[in-house]
C-alpha cells in the first residue's frame, strides 16, 4: 500500500498555517490488498478512522494510472458510498461492485483502489487560513474470475527460476505459469560474502516470464548460491522461502 501526503486547497482560500494532526494516514483498511471474487456480486471493504477527529474519505478505482482522480477513474468498478464523513474512532463499510467489463477469464486482472483522507474542518475555522494535508492511499485490487485452476497458495511451488549467462551478462529468468499474480517483496541470491538483491517490490503477471539482471559484482560467483524469495500472500503477509535455481 502506498501512502502519500499532498496539500489540499478548499474553495478559493489560500491555506498558510499547518492544521495540527498526525502526519501519517490514519484512515486504514482491514487488509493491504483487495481480492474480488468474480463469483460474487459485490465485495465489502471495512475502513477505520484511528484519529481523534473526523475525516472525509473519498474512494475510486483505476486501471494503473498513479495520477488518477475521481474524475478520471477508468476501472470497471463502482464504490458505494464514494465520499463520506468518518467520525473519530469510527468504522465504515463500503461496497465495491464490478460493472461487468469483458476481462480475461483465464487469469487475474489487476486494478488499484484509491482512497483519500481529508481532515474535517470545524465551522468556526472555515474562514481561517490553514494548510490542510490530504493523504492518499493506493492498494492493489485483484479481480479473480471464478473457476481459475489451482490456488494462489501454490505459487511458491509453481514458480520456476533459471539462472542464465553469457560473456557479457547474467540474469535469472522467472516463469509464472499460473493464472495468479506473483507479488514479490524481495528476491536475492544468497551465498558467498553477501546477498545479491535481484528484485524488490515487483509483480510477475499471470502466464508470463520476467528477467532479473544479476548485479555485475555477483556474476560468475563460484560459491554455491540459493534464491531467497519473499512472496506476498492474499492477506498482505510475507512468505519467505529458499528455492532452487536451475
Amino acid at each position: 500500500m502506498r501512502v502519500f501526503p499532498k496539500p489540499l486547497s478548499a474553495g478559493a482560500a489560500v491555506w498558510s498555517a499547518l492544521l495540527a494532526f498526525s502526519t501519517h494516514a490514519s484512515v486504514v483498511m482491514t487488509n493491504t490488498r483487495v481480492i474480488y471474487d468474480g463469483a460474487l456480486r459485490e465485495k465489502a471493504i471495512q475502513l477505520t478512522n484511528q484519529d481523534d477527529h473526523p475525516n472525509l474519505v473519498q474512494l475510486w478505482v483505476d486501471k494503473g494510472n498513479a495520477h488518477s482522480t475521481v474524475e478520471t477513474a477508468d476501472a470497471p468498478f463502482v464504490v458505494t458510498p464514494q465520499i463520506f464523513r468518518m467520525e473519530a474512532h469510527a468504522g465504515q463499510m463500503v461496497r465495491l461492485e464490478f460493472t461487468g467489463e469483458d476481462l480475461p477469464h483465464d487469469r487475474e486482472s489487476v486494478f488499484y483502489l484509491n482512497f483519500n483522507q481529508i481532515p474535517a474542518i470545524k465551522s468556526r475555522d472555515q474562514n481561517v487560513n490553514k494548510l490542510v494535508l490530504m493523504f492518499g492511499n493506493r492498494l492493489k485490487l485483484f479481480y479473480r474470475p471464478k473457476g481459475l485452476p489451482g490456488s494462489p497458495d501454490e505459487l511458491l511451488q509453481r514458480l520456476s527460476f533459471t539462472r542464465k549467462s553469457n560473456s557479457a551478462s547474467e540474469h535469472v529468468q522467472v516463469d509464472n505459469p499460473t493464472p495468479y499474480h506473483a507479488v514479490i517483496r524481495r528476491a536475492s541470491l544468497e551465498g558467498g560474502d553477501k546477498p545479491c538483491v535481484l528484485a524488490a517490490a515487483v509483480m510477475i503477471p499471470p502466464l508470463s516470464t520476467a528477467q532479473w539482471r544479476v548485479p555485475a559484482d555477483c556474476m560468475r560467483r563460484t560459491d554455491p548460491v540459493r534464491l531467497k524469495l519473499v512472496l506476498v500472500n492474499d492477506f498482505g503477509g510475507d512468505t519467505a522461502s529458499d528455492l532452487p535455481l536451475h
